[in-house]
């Protein structure tokens, strides 16, 4: 049976030349920087689609992009740069308004960002065990609730874009067009923000 990859490029084409794909010796900088292994097809999505927008409404994270706020590495940070980032704005959470769920990566276990959407929602690796087994905890605003995904990166992804997982059945509505085969948009990601690339 084909992979949930081989699946997604056969619907949706990647890029010839993605942006910001990264290498192999750049993955291992990134592994190295984060002291955690990531999982295999996560990398692989980032290699043969690189940067862009997902359904004209959220991002993969990528370590090779210049846009901070789309940087795995940089939304990742646990220092100085605080609630700026996707993990200090879950520090600052937890700090302020108590009961929170889950531990935050680099803590044993802790969430670590791997997508966002336009409106504020993210989709974080529970880094529990092996990387080919973290479940996914999706909040899709700023309120406490969430979902738990047991799914990998690739088959969430290609279970949102085809519509057969209705992870955002409410933002999208039911006359939504799923599975387009311009689904994904490369975008040059700068400090500044995106433009698209055609």
């Amino acid at each position: 049976m084909p992979s949930y990859i081989d699946r997604l490029m056969t619907i949706i084409p990647p890029p010839k030349q993605p942006l910001d794909a990264g290498s192999p010796s750049a993955w291992r900088g990134v592994e190295a920087e984060l002291r955690l292994s990531l999982p295999d097809d996560y990398k692989q999505v980032v290699t043969h689609y690189g940067s862009g927008q997902w359904q004209e409404f959220w991002f993969l994270l990528n370590p090779f992009t210049a846009n901070r706020f789309l940087n795995l590495c940089r939304q990742s940070l646990p220092g100085p740069e605080g609630p700026s980032t996707t993990l200090g704005a879950e520090r600052y959470t937890r700090e302020h308004l108590g009961n929170y769920p889950h531990p935050i990566f680099p803590e044993p276990g802790g969430i670590l960002p791997w997508a966002s959407t336009d409106n504020g929602g993210r989709f974080f690796w529970l880094t529990e065990g092996s990387p080919t087994r973290w479940k996914t905890i999706y909040y899709p605003s700023r309120d406490p609730d969430f979902e738990t995904y047991e799914l990998s990166c690739s088959e969430l992804l290609y279970g949102a874009v085809t519509g057969e997982l209705p992870v955002f059945a409410e933002e999208f509505g039911s006359d939504y067009e799923y599975g387009k085969a311009d689904a994904f948009v490369p975008y040059r990601l700068w400090e500044d923000g995106g433009e698209p690339v055609t």
